[in-house]
This record gives structure tokens, C-alpha cells and sequence, in this order.
């Protein structure tokens, strides 16, 4: 549609003095009459007046009779050539319009790529005040082994990483030299949770532990409590 009244601006600037009417002649079934416009002689490569042969229907009548062909490589550069110099404001608005709308479609695709972004839970992380007695502890209650750690250079801190083979996530154990106390945990609302497939065993273990802080039969889960006071608790598959 944009490009139909790109060329036809240019056909219908001067058409009143560039046409002739002709005859009215009728089609072969006799139903339809149908009028045209005549091109005068010498104006074949008049541009308005090829926009205006080329793009209205009725001038077919007389293409038929035109002994020069009027589609020639000459007077479509003539066409395009006139077309464009009084279409050239439409032109820039219609491509300004299209950058824009470009950038907008682009601004919106890159957004949602960042809003769609996916995050993985690795690692949770407790600080401990006796490094080996947790390390002790969470192997033996958990089954937790240490994977690897980090010694910083002048010793004033340990960060050991445990897991097993049930998970990739991994409990991170944060040891500061320079820290003489132990760790006050405040109300101790958090934990951290695991699922045993063997409840009964795994409950039975920890109460020869003496670890179990807390139990709740009617949600049927419990609560062991690490050397620092960190709750962990333990669920069954279901």
C-alpha cells in the first residue's frame, strides 16, 4: 500500500494537463463501459504519464495498442527518479519510523532476555568457631565429606566446601582465626534441610548422637543441631 501511493503521487501531480480523454468504448461483452486516458504523442517518457499508464487498471485497453513497449529499463530509472524527488520526505519519515520501531523490538527482546535468566542454588554457607569438630559432626551425622578448601595466605581463614554424592549443592564451613568466641545465632530462625530414604535409621543415629533439638511427629520431621547451633532438619521421601 505504501509503495502504490509512492508512485501514484508522482502520476497524479500534473495529470489534468497531461491527459486526453478519449472515447468510451465497450468491452467485447457488451456490459461494461470503460473510459481511459489517452497518452500524447511525444510524452512516452513523460514519468507521470507511465506511473499513470502502469498503475491504473483501465489503461490496458490502450497498452494494447502502444507499438513501443512502455516498461523499458529508461523509463522505470525516469519513474523511480521522479517518484522519489517528490516522495523524499515520505521516504525519511517512513525509514525514521522503521529505525525506530527496529530499536523498539530490539530494547524489548534484550530486557526479556535478562528478566528470563536462570539461578542455581550451590552452596550455603555457616561459619564455625572449631573447624575439625564440625568437620567431625557432619561426617558422621550427614555423611558429609570434605571436598575441597581454601587457606588464605597469612592463615586467617579456612573455607572448607562438604557434599556427597545425593547433591551438587554443597555446605560451605567458614573458619576466622581471629574470631574468639563462638557464634551468637540470635533467634536461630533458618535451617538447612535434607531428605533421607531410610527416616527411621537416620532418626535412630542421631538420637544415640544426642543431637536432636526438636521433633514434630505430626509433620513427621525432626531437627539435629551442629556443634555451633545451627539447626539442620530431616525429612522423609514422600
Amino acid at each position: 500500500m505504501f509503495l502504490y501511493s509512492f508512485f501514484s503521487a508522482a502520476a497524479r501531480s500534473d495529470g489534468a494537463e497531461n491527459a486526453m480523454p478519449i472515447k468510451s468504448r465497450k468491452m467485447k461483452s457488451g456490459v461494461k463501459t470503460v473510459a481511459s486516458t489517452a497518452v500524447p504523442d511525444g510524452s512516452a517518457k513523460n514519468p507521470k504519464n507511465i506511473a499513470r499508464t502502469i498503475l491504473r487498471p483501465e489503461s490496458k485497453l490502450l497498452a494494447l495498442k502502444n507499438t513501443k513497449p512502455i516498461m523499458t529499463i529508461s523509463n522505470i530509472k525516469l519513474l523511480l527518479k521522479t517518484a522519489f524527488e517528490k516522495n523524499k520526505y515520505k521516504l525519511v519519515s517512513y525509514f525514521v519510523g522503521l529505525y525506530f520501531w527496529a530499536a523498539l523490538c530490539y530494547a524489548f527482546f534484550t530486557a526479556t532476555e535478562v528478566n528470563i535468566m536462570k539461578f542455581k542454588m550451590i552452596h550455603e554457607n555457616y561459619n564455625v568457631f572449631d573447624l575439625d569438630r564440625s568437620l567431625k559432626f557432619y561426617a558422621e551425622a550427614l555423611g558429609l565429606l570434605e571436598k575441597r578448601r581454601k587457606t588464605a595466605a597469612d592463615g586467617s581463614y579456612i573455607i572448607v566446601y562438604l557434599g556427597n554424592e545425593e547433591s551438587e549443592f554443597e555446605l560451605e564451613l567458614t573458619w576466622m582465626r581471629d574470631f574468639d568466641r563462638p557464634y551468637d545465632l540470635g533467634d536461630c530462625e533458618f535451617h538447612l534441610a535434607f531428605r533421607t530414604d531410610n527416616f527411621d535409621a537416620a532418626h535412630k543415629k542421631h538420637e544415640e548422637m544426642g543431637c536432636i533439638c526438636f521433633e514434630n511427629p505430626d509433620m513427621g520431621i525432626y531437627f539435629i543441631e551442629d556443634p555451633d547451633g545451627y539447626w539442620l532438619e530431616v525429612v522423609p521421601v514422600r
